[in-house]
């Protein structure tokens, strides 16, 4: 048989092998097979954003097709954050977070003119509406939140950043809950904070620090690494995601699509849904040296655990 059948149904299933070795349209029973097998967790969507509109329907059916079992669709904003919760009560698979992504930051700074008592004024509007969604059902995370330097270089701005990750990190750490941390090239400011919550259930959602850090960060019990479709963009297997992927021990890797962006490859450059993430698994997989009947298995029960689905359902 093919290197890459014997990937998908592993070493286990000599006999199943056997038999579809001998039928003629054996490569449609082999997918058939490992769909049935498949249990794909992606644990960072943005369905509720307008791009899934007209076709939701239609997304999830594909991804549960695909052999999907459940969405964590991440707030971004406070209407947002609702949207996604309403999303979770419409359909048994979604589970959502809540909370306000750090480009928030900029258009509360220059809505209120930078005037502090105003800013701080609108933090404790956000502060209450987080704490009250963050009891809701089905809310198994906060975020996605933290820091990007990337696109924000006014010191103001990325101060306020910071004050509104730390409001994000006290309502997790006092609902019990994770955080979904979004960080750009902010990856040392990060630690300083995150130090201070140094026992906190965290993700680095699409990760992309580089050895070194990443060295600090698997200091932290309960921090986990997750990882989306642009993994998928390189060939170069001294890359260093590669690299980095390659010393993060298995049971703190997580997967996601961050969907509609960052399409793995073949789909780059379109709209990303849940049924892709199974190309970002694959990459994955592959460079852990791992089946990807295995690595799916180790995902799935890495997200599980970590978000502790059953009880926020």
């Amino acid at each position: 048989m093919k290197k890459e059948e014997e990937t998908l149904l592993g070493n286990d299933n000599e006999k199943i092998r056997q038999i579809l070795k001998r039928l003629k349209h054996n490569n449609l029973l082999r997918i058939i097979f490992y769909k049935k097998k498949k249990s794909m967790i992606d644990i960072h969507a943005h369905l509720d954003f307008d791009d899934f509109k007209k076709d939701i329907n239609q997304v999830i059916d594909r991804f549960l097709k695909q052999g999907g079992r459940k969405i964590v669709n991440i707030g971004t904003d406070l209407e947002r954050s609702q949207k996604g919760w309403e999303l979770s009560q419409k359909y048994p698979m979604i589970f959502c977070s809540v909370g306000c992504h750090p480009h928030l930051a900029e258009e509360i700074f220059k809505k209120n003119q930078g005037k502090k008592d105003k800013i701080k004024k609108d933090l404790e509007k956000i502060t209450q509406c987080l704490e009250k969604l963050s009891e809701k059902k089905k809310v198994v995370a906060v975020g996605e939140t933290g820091l990007d330097y990337f696109h924000q270089k006014k010191k103001a701005i990325r101060k306020l950043q910071e004050e509104l990750f730390f409001i994000h990190l006290k309502i997790a750490q006092k609902r019990n809950l994770p955080v979904i941390i979004h960080c750009r090239n902010a990856y040392q400011e990060l630690e300083d904070i995150i130090i201070k919550f140094f026992d906190q259930k965290m993700i680095l959602h699409c990760y992309g620090g580089g050895t070194e850090i990443t060295r600090k960060f698997l200091q932290f019990p309960w921090l986990k690494f997750s990882f989306c479709g642009n993994i998928t963009y390189f060939k170069n297997s001294e890359t260093d995601i590669f690299k980095v992927i390659k010393i993060i021990p298995q049971e703190k890797i997580l997967a996601e699509t961050d969907c509609p962006f960052l399409a793995p490859v073949p789909f780059r450059g379109k709209r990303n849904e849940p049924a892709f993430m199974l190309e970002t698994i694959k990459k994955i997989a592959q460079i852990k040296n791992k089946k990807i009947f295995e690595m799916e298995k180790i995902l799935d029960q890495n997200a599980n655990i970590f978000f502790d689905f059953e009880k926020n359902n």
